[in-house]
């Protein structure tokens, strides 16, 4: 077995300041594929959407074979989403249940302690896995999902320890999502992060160190535009590992926060140019 990769000074700040709850998370989808969770992403949460929606009665015809042919196309989700709530309205919601499925795996429970720690999470995720991984740690933390919850706290002391849904969110009971933030995170495709969230990303940004995990980076609409914008960035950690690697370096800890292993050290790499 190979040795674990000497820790460097960079990594012991780092370390340091999630202690202190100075670090910001981005998460996407990749942290939900690993087991127990097992969550559909990208691509394959696109075909299970469209295999569920196709075989509903209210879907008309000419509407599925509309709706098939995004299969075959190669537009992003985020986009595939929007045409589907196009055509046919909050339907398309409907097939997310899906992302209610599975438990917390060992990548929640430690975002949940990294919240309980102080740090921010922000994810474009839709499934409620990371909040149910801070109930089982019998903790509380504030959720900001809604386009008018995002503006206030742009304007708003910030707080320590909040989860930020950047592209809306199921309700935590795993029911039908929170309509309103999915409506506003469709129609604001391909126009840039809204004000209230633009404000927000780029306050932490450059208050805190940043660390990605499970984000392909590949989308052209909100966040990566606006993470390379953005001007005087503290420090941007990306882990670039495969879902498999990345549990086996969360594992891998050296500090105890909330009774939680916490690793990333293993892993960091810069932000790619």
């Amino acid at each position: 077995m190979r040795n674990a990769p000497a820790e460097t000074n960079s990594d012991q700040i780092l370390v340091s300041e999630m202690r202190r709850g100075n670090v910001a998370f981005l998460v996407g989808a990749g942290v939900s594929s690993p087991s127990p969770s097992n969550l559909p992403v990208g691509n394959e949460l696109v075909r299970l959407m469209v295999d569920d929606l196709v075989r509903r009665a209210e879907i008309s015809d000419f509407q599925r074979i509309r709706i098939v042919n995004l299969v075959g196309s190669r537009l992003r989700p985020e986009v595939i989403f929007d045409v589907l709530f196009s055509e046919i309205g909050t339907i398309c919601f409907r097939p997310l249940r899906c992302l209610a499925q599975g438990s917390p795996n060992l990548i929640h429970q430690f975002l949940a302690a990294m919240l309980c720690c102080g740090n921010d999470v922000l994810t474009t995720n839709y499934d409620v896995q990371i909040e149910r991984a801070v109930l089982d740690l019998g903790s509380v933390i504030s959720r900001v999902i809604s386009r008018g919850a995002f503006q206030r706290d742009a304007i708003q002391p910030p707080r320590k320890g909040t989860l930020y849904k950047l592209h809306g969110s199921l309700r935590v009971n795993g029911n039908l999502p929170h309509r309103s933030s999915l409506i506003a995170a469709m129609r604001q495709v391909g126009k840039g992060l809204e004000e209230g969230k633009a404000r927000v990303f780029e306050r932490i940004l450059q208050t805190k160190q940043l660390v990605v995990l499970g984000y392909s980076g590949r989308d052209e609409f909100d966040i990566v535009p606006k993470l390379t914008a953005t001007r005087n960035v503290k420090h941007v950690h990306w882990i670039t590992h495969s879902k498999l690697e990345l549990s086996l370096a969360i594992r891998r800890s050296s500090c105890n926060c909330f009774g939680a292993k916490i690793s990333c050290q293993n892993s960091l790499t810069p932000l790619p140019p």
